[in-house]
């Protein structure tokens, strides 16, 4: 951390041993993030009003963007008389001011000591901010998200699990906050002292406020500090809807609405990867392809097919920590066999099942095959899935769904190695 963070820090700690004025905090939060818009405004204005029309010479003038210290650019282009007004100014860069986001949360918090503080714009319309919040009486993990979506989305409790509670209230002004607490992990033998409380607000606009926290320092692999988190779920509620997201949207845009599949040109990897798994199949998006009636021939009716994905793997974990069997959320993967195409390439091809009983069963039942190929170092990944509904699947209809998936194996094999030559050659 630098100089400035310590002592920031710092600051906050020996504020949070007194009660805080909360009304101005925020308000300072406010007026920085308002400061920092205004400034940015400024200074595409300057740039915008930078660029002059020269009428004698048909061409256009660039002055660089001039701080408050510097000396005015000069230019040896000539300049004619009737140099016409500059093009409107450039409209203001929107986005959400993560630091803003930051000290207002902490500010409506009740006090206490923080470090580990961290805000950062995952985009300029989504922020992510995470700190560890002490009273004295044990640590907790704080994380949050303001975000502004291209589409409005629900605000829904997620199927519960393991215990815990959910509930959504609809407020008069039209927004919803859900309010959600239990173990962190749905298994039951996963550290169910792990508690997480939640707060969620949706606001009409689309705007989503997110806070959550924790009865551990971190979100895994430390020990809880203290027997449930710190804020109730009321607290957590408040925060989430009060006015000072408003305040600090104000001006932010949602960002485009994402592409639908075939609104895109299909890119030169989904063409890769269509040729290389073969006739009937069609190249869709980025990283897809789409199987045809003639490749779905054979599965039962009303089976959904996924399409083909293609992913490059980097570095971070190892062949064997993909290969490795887990249960997650009802998804049951197992260990990869490792097996070697008929052109001498090695691959890892690993399985994946639902669950048919228990809650995550409600879902209907879906089986896929991965397909790695490379390296630790480097290896891409190549799956497909398909699905059946809970109302219509039968051991039947299951075993015709996983012998269709094995005739595709070698089809998906050839095209993870002949991506993964792609990349390394």
């Amino acid at each position: 951390m630098t100089i400035e963070e310590d002592l920031e820090l710092a600051l906050r700690a020996e504020a949070a041993r007194v009660d805080p004025p909360v009304a101005d905090l925020v308000d300072g939060a406010l007026a920085r993030g308002r400061e920092r818009r205004r400034l940015r405004r400024s200074r595409f204005a300057v740039a915008g009003a930078a660029l002059v029309v020269t009428a004698g010479v048909g061409g256009l003038v660039a002055a660089p963007f001039i701080g408050a210290d510097d000396e005015p650019a000069t230019t040896d282009a000539p300049v004619a008389s009737g140099v016409s007004e500059a093009p409107p100014q450039a409209g203001p860069v929107a986005e959400i001011d993560a630091e803003a986001v930051l000290d207002a949360v902490v500010a409506l918090l009740p006090p206490g000591e923080i470090s580990e503080a961290h805000a950062s714009a995952l985009e300029p319309t989504s922020v992510w901010i995470d700190f560890v919040w002490d009273d004295g009486t044990g640590a907790s993990w704080v994380s949050g998200t303001v975000d502004l979506p291209a589409a409005a989305e629900p605000n829904e409790c997620a199927r519960i699990v393991n215990g815990g509670s959910c509930e959504v209230e609809a407020l008069d002004d039209g927004s919803t906050v859900l309010r959600q607490s239990g173990p962190y992990y749905p298994q039951p033998d996963r550290e169910p002292e792990r508690l997480q409380s939640r707060a969620r607000a949706v606001f009409p606009s689309g705007l989503k406020v997110m806070l959550d926290a924790m009865n551990a320092p971190t979100e895994k692999e430390s020990a809880p500090t203290r027997e449930a988190p710190p804020f109730s779920l009321d607290q957590l509620a408040a925060v989430v809807t009060d006015g000072v997201w408003a305040e600090l949207t104000a001006g932010v845009s949602p960002p485009p609405a994402p592409q639908q599949p075939g609104d895109e040109e299909a890119s030169d990897q989904a063409r890769a990867l269509a040729e290389n798994l073969g006739a009937g199949w069609t190249a869709s998006g980025s990283d897809m392809a789409v199987a045809g009636p003639d490749v779905t021939a054979g599965l039962p009716e009303q089976v959904e097919v996924g399409a083909a994905m293609i992913m490059e793997i980097g570095s971070e974990l190892t062949v064997a920590d993909h290969c490795e069997p887990m249960e997650e959320k009802g998804r049951i993967t197992q260990p990869c066999t490792t097996t070697t195409t008929p052109d001498g390439e090695t691959v890892h091809v690993q399985w994946a099942t639902t669950t048919l009983e228990g809650p995550y069963a409600e879902g209907g039942y879906s089986a896929e095959v991965l397909v790695i190929a490379g390296t630790d170092e480097r290896k891409v990944r190549v799956s497909l899935l398909v699905s059946d509904a809970a109302a219509t699947t039968t051991p039947e209809r299951r075993d015709a769904m996983a012998a269709w998936l094995e005739d595709r194996v070698g089809d998906l094999a050839r095209a993870a190695t002949a991506a993964d030559a792609g990349h390394t050659g």
